[in-house]
């Protein structure tokens, strides 16, 4: 069974490490190594993550049997709480784990008392947006944003309404 350990600044090299994985594995295809490699430098990277922490962005260990096998990160926001990342590895994806991890991050919300959880997605991530939308999320918007070195993130907005 998966367990949530709260992540703590000196954890940022392992989260990194973790990400490189992941993104790589991911979003190559759908972005490009260029992209993916300047995605890690700029906000994947191990001081980026530190510096986030000590910030307050509070930023979840997934770990099963001992292994580091995901990361979730959140802020706490005035009307929402904003899912930042959200990430396992694919070997451990379609085991139940993304829901117990949102069914969790549903609990933050209502303890916070949030009506909302929100969070973007890439437009072309179709089978992330799959498996938002069988949580109960729905596109709020479409955002494209610079991210500077030449890139855009063209995403979705995507909000979970608590009930």
């Amino acid at each position: 069974m998966a367990m949530i350990v709260q992540a703590r600044a000196a954890d940022a090299g392992a989260i990194a490490s973790l990400a490189e994985e992941i993104w790589r594995e991911h979003y190559t295809l759908l972005l490009g190594e260029d992209q993916v490699t300047y995605m890690l430098d700029t906000i994947q990277s191990e001081d980026v993550i530190r510096q986030a922490i000590e910030s307050g962005t509070v930023y979840w260990l997934v770990k099963e049997d001992g292994e580091l096998i995901g990361y979730v990160a959140y802020d706490l926001r005035e009307s929402e709480l904003f899912l930042s990342k959200y990430y396992l590895k694919h070997s451990f994806r379609g085991r139940g784990i993304g829901r117990y991890l949102f069914d969790e991050l549903k609990q933050v919300a209502i303890e916070n008392r949030l009506p909302a959880i929100e969070l973007t997605v890439n437009r072309e991530n179709t089978r992330s947006i799959e498996a938002y939308r069988a949580l109960g999320f729905h596109v709020l918007r479409e955002h494209v944003g610079d991210i500077g070195g030449g890139y855009v993130m063209d995403d979705y907005v995507m909000q979970y309404v608590i009930s």
